[in-house]
């Protein structure tokens, strides 16, 4: 999500030749990408309607991934999504929008829309049949926390794998099974946030230049308890539609609560 060194910008924009660009944060087949493709936007709800229109019109998956240009990881899929093969399978399969997070500015807006609590790493790929707006990439989310690690070869089998998955929604027995899942997960990502807002001048300071301070300490602690509460949610939500009996783990106290 994070490198405590930043990104080699200029290297990075003579790699970054053909991408996924159309106005601010779409991907199209123009095969142009800016320096970062994590552009804000007042129209980010609109453009999630438009985009998945336009998958379910031209049988494709629609993608959104949430990301910031400040992110190693961020422009690290960028980077990979710009390749030739890349191109031709994101340009033959998906219909795909960058989500601009900011300094982890609070986007549950978007993830809810498809039925995920929120993004716990930057970038958040989420992969969605436009047909039924589920998610059909949900057990391998976490993986593209890491993005810039993950080898071009990975890349391309991955998406061409899930070009064609169908996304299954909840019946109503599932949905009962999870309730106390949805109040467990609301009340911690509630406190997740908490915790990013807390971060995020610290964030801000720290990628302008102006020293670590305590940044470093506070990132640490976001970080642990977003990639706990991510693991966490997804074990739980398998053994309740399993029906099973769950135990809620605590966290915390955190130093910004």
């Amino acid at each position: 999500m994070i490198k405590h060194r930043r990104v080699a910008f200029a290297n990075l924009i003579l790699m970054v030749t053909l991408a996924l660009t159309a106005r601010s944060a779409t991907a199209s087949d123009s095969g142009a990408l800016r320096p970062s493709p994590y552009q804000p936007s007042d129209t980010v709800q609109q453009d999630i309607t438009t985009m998945l229109a336009t998958a379910k019109q031209n049988n494709q998956q629609a993608m959104i991934v949430l990301g910031a240009s400040w992110c190693h990881d961020s422009m690290g899929l960028a980077e990979r999504f710009s390749t030739p093969q890349m191109q031709r399978i994101l340009n033959a399969h998906y219909q795909t929008l960058f989500v601009d997070v900011g300094f982890l500015q609070d986007r549950r807006s978007v993830t809810r829309r498809v039925g995920y609590p929120t993004y716990f790493a930057t970038p958040t790929v989420l992969i969605v049949d436009p047909v039924t707006e589920t998610l059909v990439n949900r057990h391998s989310i976490a993986k593209w926390g890491n993005a810039a690690s993950v080898s071009q070869s990975d890349y391309e089998r991955y998406f061409t794998h899930h070009a064609n998955k169908e996304g299954e929604p909840l019946t109503d027995a599932q949905r009962s099974k999870l309730g106390p899942l949805f109040e467990f997960s609301d009340a911690q990502v509630a406190r997740l946030h908490a915790g990013y807002a807390h971060l995020r001048p610290l964030l801000a300071a720290y990628e302008n230049g102006n020293g670590d301070g305590p940044f470093i300490d506070v990132w640490k602690e976001v970080k642990g308890f977003r990639t706990q509460l991510q693991s966490d949610i997804r074990r739980l939500r398998t053994r309740l539609l399993a029906g099973e009996d769950v135990s809620f783990p605590d966290y915390g106290p955190f130093s910004w609560e």
